[in-house]
């Protein structure tokens, strides 16, 4: 028999194997031997060994995939991971691959006129099953569509992140006996996967016309504005050369004519937008804006089912180089989006902006005009909206002195319109 001290060692091995989660370490637990091995979840930027490089003029490298994307790739799960669920596979899986005429199948549930009062309908728990997978609930998705095959930028899957506030992955630790030269041995791994899986959309129509409506309608979704430079709107290169369209957006200067051509760049992205155009046919300031590249990608007809919107930027105060306020300017940029969004998104009706003060303003009063002026005026214009929070971000976490752009409270600035929109919804 093992001795007391023997025990005693056994579980400190066991206690600080499993709390400190070491790998390739046997040890003892709940009387069964135990080993810890590699995490399983989703493959980051990756690119496969069939993958050509480019270069452009400032040997740049870019990750091109001769073959182009397929849907099988998208989320994509690693080789191990897929053995991994297959060896814990339930039983009951195998039956699941039904035709819709079969009684099991999923759209089977008992219809209301047979069943009692309390019973969800069969609406409510499919809806329930997809909710679970494609909704977040304590936090807002970020859309990484405005992507690069630039290897310094270069990212894999999944397309998509959460907002600071809630971890992007639920963790689950999963056990597998297996049998080596050690005797039996329970193989522990902790399998990380996203809060979302969009992947069940491709089951079938009605999935997706199910689950889309979910995915888009309860969800908040986070942009940020595009900074309008090379590295931080860099090209591609698509179809045997770089490309990289101007990214800056359409602005009216003292013209009497740049009020039209506004609009009229303005109406040309909507009608690329509707249309889903090839991306080489995009408008620039399209391809490159996180928000509009989204909307682009997804259609006209979820981008209609889209109600909570949330967006992150600076207000800038300094102008450049054409003698307009600087493009990377969370204002600036919703004067773009505020006709792309009454023409393409007629029921978004909360609208968050978490605003930082320019980093490089120095007076006070053009920060304080510019702020009223796009609340109690242009901002008013978005129809659907009955909800407005304004957020102000703590630059570095510090307090700034008085007198600072940085020390003025734009949450404060933005109350009367707050309330306007609060009327509105009354």
């Amino acid at each position: 028999m093992e001795n007391d001290s023997d025990i005693d060692k056994e579980k400190l091995l066991t206690e600080h194997v499993t709390k400190r989660w070491i790998k390739n370490v046997i040890f003892i637990r709940d009387g069964q031997k135990c080993i810890i091995a590699n995490d399983i979840g989703h493959r980051k930027n990756f690119w496969y060994p069939w993958f050509e490089e480019h270069f452009d003029d400032r040997r740049r490298k870019y990750c091109v995939d001769p073959r182009g994307r397929t849907l099988k790739e998208v989320d994509h799960t690693s080789k191990n991971r897929r053995a991994f669920m297959k060896d814990t596979l339930h039983k009951s899986e195998k039956g699941w691959h039904l035709p819709r005429s079969h009684d099991r199948h999923i759209f089977k549930f008992p219809q209301v006129s047979i069943i009692k009062a309390n019973f969800p309908r069969a609406a409510e728990i499919i809806d329930n099953i997809l909710g679970h997978l494609v909704q977040i609930m304590d936090a807002a998705l970020v859309p990484q569509i405005a992507t690069t095959n630039w290897k310094k930028k270069f990212t894999g899957s999944p397309h998509h992140t959460t907002s600071q506030d809630c971890y992007p992955y639920t963790t689950t630790e999963i056990g597998v006996l297996t049998t080596t030269i050690h005797g039996k041995l329970m193989v522990l791994r902790r399998v990380h996967q996203g809060q979302i899986d969009a992947t069940c959309l491709r089951v079938c129509r009605a999935w997706n016309q199910t689950g889309g409506r979910l995915l888009y309608r309860f969800n908040r979704y986070d942009f940020k504005t595009n900074n309008p430079t090379k590295d931080a709107s860099p090209g591609s290169w698509i179809d045997g050369s770089f490309w990289r369209p101007s990214p800056n957006k359409p602005f009216v200067i003292a013209r009497d004519d740049s009020p039209r051509i506004f609009n009229a760049r303005i109406q040309k992205g909507i009608r690329d937008i509707q249309r889903q155009v090839a991306i080489k046919k995009l408008v620039g300031w399209v391809y490159h804006d996180p928000f509009l590249r989204f909307l682009h990608m997804i259609g006209a007809n979820n981008a209609a089912l889209l109600r909570t919107l949330s967006f992150s930027g600076e207000v800038r105060c300094h102008q450049c180089e054409w003698g307009h306020f600087c493009d990377d300017c969370l204002l600036e940029s919703f004067r773009v989006y505020i006709p792309v969004m009454n023409a393409l998104c007629p029921n978004v009706q909360k609208l968050i902006l978490n605003v930082k003060t320019d980093s490089q303003a120095r007076a006070v009063n053009i920060f304080e005009r510019k702020v009223r002026e796009f609340f109690e005026g242009e901002l008013r214009e978005l129809r659907s909206v009955t909800e407005l929070v304004v957020v102000d971000l703590i630059v570095n976490g510090y307090e700034l002195p008085d007198g600072d752009t940085r020390s003025v409270s734009t949450a404060q600035l933005a109350e009367l319109t707050v309330s306007h929109f609060r009327e509105r919804a009354s």
